[in-house]
């Protein structure tokens, strides 16, 4: 379990950086205003935009690694599981509040 928590992490802090590269020209000002792209702004924001979809993608394969663990282990459940010792509600109620078909044909055609 302790795996999913330390990949999640990196991976966050790896979209933290990404994200820091793609904004870093325009937050320090070494980009002007308006003005055409330098160098270094199209090096820092095409490094971090790779960098920022590959984290993401890698946070979201950990978190759910660390549900899939937390399943496994019966520390989270399913939230459309049945309870276990009840592995059929739905037909059991549906059993019970059916009427009988002869009732049905009966009253639809009385009238």
């Amino acid at each position: 379990m302790t795996k999913y928590v330390v990949g999640a992490t990196g991976a966050l802090l790896s979209a933290l950086i990404g994200t820091w590269l793609m904004l870093a020209p325009f937050a320090l000002a070494y980009q002007g205003s308006g003005a055409d792209w330098t160098d270094p702004t199209y090096v820092d924001f095409w490094t971090g935009l790779p960098l920022l979809v590959i984290s993401v993608a890698g946070l979201i394969l950990y978190a759910s690694g660390l549900v899939e663990e937390l399943r496994r282990r019966g520390i989270m459940r399913r939230p459309y599981a049945a309870p276990p010792g009840n592995p059929r509600p739905l037909a059991r109620l549906r059993r019970t509040l059916r009427a009988p078909r002869t009732t049905w044909s009966r009253s639809c055609c009385l009238w």
